[in-house]
């Protein structure tokens, strides 16, 4: 059956796109192919495995997200960034078409859907500084900011001393004093424009700051949009010390409040301090990123997805982490999947995000009983190397009942001969249940076993140990030598909770019957011979 799922544009979903599919005879089946261009060429859904291919907008045919397909009908669907333009109440479909197959090569295809909706976006970035004691500055904040819809936006509002209580930014500008981060006190004075123009003039009381050392103050940031989105941005300026002993005199700072900004890209004029000696600047000391372990559970057939970089951080602000490898792995831009020491398969995405499929590899686990199993991964920031000492994600497996797996049998006999066997010898129980046999052609089968009328010839008796028999009576007696016929009938067994069903066929073998001789009688008197024909009775 065709399926529907939504997500916004931010979000990755996992789903069961088989729930809604079934097949009458109960057979078993599973996902076997894909068609991820609806082009009509498929390409095959590994056994055991999984395949990810980037989909397919219904719109215009233009790509965008990532869909991870399993055989067990497991499917994941990843934005990946690539639907961050749409606009708050429009969407944007992606479709694929799959092909699922049972136990006796029967097959059907049906049509994923998966609805992505928009949401007004606005990005505002973290921004760093370097400047000396003495040395003002002037920037432009929002130069790495960003509207994926291409709304305008302005810096609207701004918290200065790090209390959480954010003040207006008006059209003329607004001057405020940053605390230093390391001691009371002013740090300097910052002037803001909501186009993002930023000076920064240091407190005369960094002025004892010897050459190697440092202080630095911050304040937060809100960008807003035409169309109501805002999101924040932390700008932390670094004051290094210098080997100037007086404050020299600096020419006034021409900062003039420009028209609002209409864009990253768009030009916005910045007024040049006037120099003044000064020490090479010290550059900022840079520190590795932190990964913290992370734990996630889920049911043996259950695939669980989460992101590794949920915990994680970096002391230095400004930096995006990514995730570069799992289990010594690199991980590419697209994903990459390989298969844990258990038999459990993990996808992982640079962004952090993962899906830990089981793949079948615990279904040996008992009810109520659970195993661990962990990868490690590694994370960088780009610019001060990679941190991969205890980053360890553990997912806690919990062990379920598994129905038994009954399979097909077939037999021969003669046509005038019984045949026994017992249905359970080749089926199975992955929780190592014993099954038993509950019926057989749809009726129950009793504890001191059950006998039955086959349609095709022969009266069955089936116990629930598995043991039957079937007793060919005078049903094939007109089978010739070389020709034959099938009997078949199906069974259902069960683990107390769970079952399954098979079929058995018995192919039966004609033959040519032997003569059967009948004792002859006649009479006659001592004197008179008589004759007849032995053979009229045989």
């Amino acid at each position: 059956e065709d399926d529907s799922y939504t997500t916004d544009q931010d979000s990755l979903i996992t789903e069961q796109i088989v729930l809604n599919d079934s097949d009458p005879e109960g057979d078993t089946f599973t996902v076997d192919k894909v068609d991820p261009d609806m082009d009509g060429t498929f390409e095959d859904v590994p056994e055991g495995g999984s395949v990810t291919f980037v989909g397919l907008k219904a719109t215009d045919s233009d790509t965008g997200g990532l869909v991870t397909l399993y055989p067990n009908g497991t499917m994941s669907f990843d934005p990946n960034d690539e639907f961050d333009y749409l606009g708050d109440g429009e969407t944007e479909d992606v479709i694929f078409v799959y092909i699922i197959e049972d136990s006796k090569s029967a097959a059907d295809t049906a049509t994923v859907t998966v609805t992505i909706l928009g949401q007004n976006d606005v990005i505002a970035e973290d921004d760093s500084y370097f400047t000396n004691v003495n040395s003002p500055i002037t920037e432009l904040i929002v130069m790495n900011d960003s509207d994926p819809e291409n709304d305008d936006f302005t810096v609207g509002e701004v918290d200065s001393d790090g209390d959480g209580i954010f003040e207006e930014v008006p059209e003329t500008g607004m001057t405020f004093s940053v605390p230093k981060g390391s001691e009371s006190g002013s740090g300097g004075v910052v002037t803001l424009y909501p186009n993002g123009t930023m000076s920064f003039d240091p407190d005369d009381s960094l002025n004892d700051l010897l050459p190697d050392d440092t202080e630095s103050v911050v304040f937060v940031y809100v960008v807003e949009d035409s169309k109501g989105g805002v999101d924040t941005a932390t700008v932390t300026i670094t004051i290094g010390g210098s080997d100037v002993s007086a404050s020299p005199t600096l020419a006034p700072i021409p900062v003039v409040a420009p028209s609002p900004f209409l864009g990253k890209n768009s030009p916005v004029s910045q007024p040049t301090p006037v120099p003044i000696p000064e020490e090479e600047p010290t550059a900022p000391i840079l520190n590795p990123p932190i990964a913290v372990d992370d734990t996630e559970s889920t049911g043996q057939d259950e695939p669980v997805s989460g992101n590794m970089l949920g915990n994680d951080s970096d002391p230095d602000s400004g930096d995006v982490l990514t995730v570069t490898d799992i289990e010594g792995e690199p991980i590419d831009a697209d994903g990459t999947t390989i298969p844990l020491n258990s038999g459990a398969i993990v996808t992982a995405y640079p962004n952090g995000t993962y899906v830990y499929d089981p793949n079948e590899a615990f279904d040996s686990l008992p009810v109520d009983e659970t195993a661990e199993d962990c990868f490690k991964y590694t994370i960088s920031d780009g610019d001060s190397g990679t941190d991969d000492a205890t980053a360890t994600v553990c997912i806690k497996v919990e062990g379920v009942n598994d129905p038994p797996v009954a399979v097909d049998d077939t037999s021969t006999m003669r046509y005038n001969e019984t045949v026994t066997g017992n249905v359970l010898d080749n089926d199975s129980d992955p929780d190592g249940d014993v099954p038993t046999v509950t019926e057989v052609e749809g009726i129950p089968v009793d504890e001191d076993c059950t006998t039955v009328d086959l349609a095709d010839g022969g009266d069955l008796t089936m116990c629930s140990n598995g043991t039957f028999e079937i007793d060919p009576g005078t049903d094939f007696d007109d089978l010739e030598r070389g020709e034959s016929a099938e009997t078949c009938f199906n069974y259902t067994i069960s683990d107390g909770s769970e079952e399954a069903s098979a079929e058995v066929c018995v192919t039966v073998y004609g033959d040519d019957d032997p003569p059967v001789a009948e004792d002859d009688t006649d009479s006659t008197d001592q004197d008179t011979p008589v004759s007849g024909n032995m053979l009229s009775n045989d």
